[in-house]
């Protein structure tokens, strides 16, 4: 069987418009060759297509069964033709994208429905990790976006994209001295054990937090590290030390700890960031990138 989609497109538009006269008017090409062409595909399908009737041409049986098929071709094509076309331009294709858990607080449920609503053939795989393990992959290729804490070293071809802006609180257990105060002189705390982010696994959070307890005149005495803000959310409600977080974690606070904000020291600033790899061929990445780049935060709130 050999034919085109040329002549399903010729046999669905005589079908609706009931004439080789119509339908060669609407296709722009002379009625000669438009019966030439049916010809020729009812040669393929090796069964008569048409039947001339005084007021032009109805289908037969074999053209009636032929037609839904026809349309379903055609539009299997087109969207076959949509497709490659958006895969060539990035609107259709698959974006790993690596974050830190601060990231879903307000960040990724303000950005990504938005980014599913305009770009739905583009799926994202998602993975929690830390700044270190996504900075690493992204260099490495098997991520395409990581969200993490700045700083990070410099890397050539690297675009950073800054997202939100937070400072560091204090986490303190519901039974602390201290506990309900608004504000807290972090001097205050250094008796008290710390848990910590961990050095090698957060070592932008853990460089933060030694350096506004230098600035207030001590070095924590390190009781525990952690990875992730839910062990350090437990282990305070623990009563096993105090803290210092981002102000974005008391989303996840629980009646066993406060969080108050800190005075006496050097606060710093404590900034996420989108970054990926330009030189990177996944041409779906600068849509993504591009929502990031117009990410405009709400007002950070005061955690209670």
């Amino acid at each position: 069987m050999d034919f085109e989609l040329r002549q399903l497109r010729q046999f669905v538009m005589i079908a609706e418009c009931g004439s080789f006269r119509a339908a060669a008017e609407r296709l722009h090409i002379a009625q000669p060759a438009l019966t030439v062409s049916i010809r020729k595909l009812e040669s393929a399908v090796k069964t008569p297509l048409f039947m001339r009737t005084a007021r032009g041409v109805i289908l037969t049986k074999a053209g009636a069964a032929m037609l839904p098929e026809a349309k379903g071709t055609l539009q299997a094509a087109e969207q076959a033709r949509v497709k490659a076309q958006h895969a060539s331009t990035g609107e259709l294709g698959v974006i790993r994208l690596g974050f830190v858990g601060s990231a879903v607080y307000n960040l990724l449920p303000t950005i990504l429905p938005d980014f599913k609503k305009k770009f739905p053939s583009i799926q994202l795989t998602l993975l929690e990790s830390t700044s270190v393990n996504i900075l690493d992959s992204i260099t490495d290729g098997s991520l395409d976006v990581g969200i993490l804490h700045l700083p990070i070293p410099q890397i050539d071809g690297l675009e950073v994209v800054p997202l939100e802006t937070d400072h560091l609180h204090a986490l303190l257990p519901v039974n602390h001295r201290l506990s309900g105060k608004r504000l807290v002189d972090l001097r205050d705390l250094a008796e008290d054990p710390f848990i910590i982010y961990s050095s090698t696994r957060v070592p932008g959070l853990h460089a933060a937090i030694l350096s506004a307890c230098a600035s207030a005149g001590f070095v924590p005495r390190i009781a525990q590290e952690v990875t992730q803000a839910v062990t350090l959310l437990g282990l305070v409600g623990s009563e096993l030390g105090v803290a210092l977080v981002t102000g974005v974690i008391s989303r996840l606070a629980g009646p066993a700890v406060r969080f108050s904000e800190i005075t006496g020291c050097v606060n710093p600033q404590i900034v996420l960031a989108a970054i990926s790899l330009t030189e990177k061929a996944n041409p779906s990445v600068p849509y993504l990138m591009r929502m990031f780049t117009e990410y405009r935060p709400a007002a950070p709130q005061t955690p209670a």
